[in-house]
């Protein structure tokens, strides 16, 4: 083979790693996108349910029993629509609920839906004491 030969496969070469470097980088940082969106998800969705869980403890005097207690109809209640607050968190799992009737922790499993982890696989929440 010729040198011109060599130099064409060389830049081809080259060529061809650069572009699968630039694919492979933007894989990562869609994916890198989709996993920060689905963390400030959770947090806006643990934003909403603390809110509704406050409005709740104003009018009935403590914090309802179980998240489901926030559509139900009762005395001092009036129920939130199903549609405008979501207890599940992005990947689908409900919100895991806790509380003592005086204050509540509110967790999502993260991604793996397992405790611990880190990235999206870590556990978010919120609490009130």
């Amino acid at each position: 083979m010729s040198a011109k030969s060599w130099i064409i496969i060389a830049v081809t070469l080259i060529l061809a790693g650069a572009g699968i470097y630039y694919v492979v980088n933007q894989r990562t940082v869609a994916v890198a996108r989709i996993e920060s969106d689905a963390v400030k998800q959770t947090a806006t969705s643990l934003a909403a349910i603390e809110t509704t869980l406050g409005d709740f403890k104003d009018k009935c005097g403590k914090f309802p029993a179980a998240l489901a207690d926030l559509f139900a109809q009762s005395t001092c209640w009036q129920p939130v629509d199903k549609t405008a607050l979501d207890i599940n968190d992005p990947w689908q799992r409900p919100f895991i609920y806790e509380t003592s009737g005086e204050g509540y922790r509110i967790l999502s499993l993260g991604a793996d839906g397992k405790e611990g982890g880190e990235g999206t696989d870590r556990d978010i929440f919120s609490e009130q004491k």
